[in-house]
């Protein structure tokens, strides 16, 4: 185990403008004192409804013909962020890092 120490001097910053209050919510993703809102991100409603009309597509297809397989990789394309989104964030980080 290594241990340093170093008596260094740090001045103190000088408060500049005025402070902001910052809220983070359900309905809105970012409120801020000045009022300020951020909408939340729907990336995840769309990739859902994306991979929604691309099962039902697939289901209509007959098995083995060349259309069902290539539906089949882009509902695979849409599951994987899907099911990456849905883990707790470190398990998530995890499989995205690793692939």
């Amino acid at each position: 185990m290594l241990s340093l120490q170093a008596n260094v001097d740090i001045p103190a910053m000088m408060p500049q403008g005025h402070p902001i209050g910052i809220d983070v919510g359900l309905e809105y993703f970012l409120s801020t004192s000045d009022g300020e809102q951020v909408k939340r991100p729907r990336f995840f409603n769309e990739l859902h409804c994306k991979l929604k009309l691309l099962q039902r597509r697939l289901k209509n297809q007959q098995k083995g013909s060349a259309a069902r397989f290539n539906i089949w990789q882009l509902c695979s394309q849409y599951e994987k962020p899907l099911w990456v989104l849905s883990k707790p964030p470190c398990e998530a980080l995890y499989e995205v890092y690793t692939s």
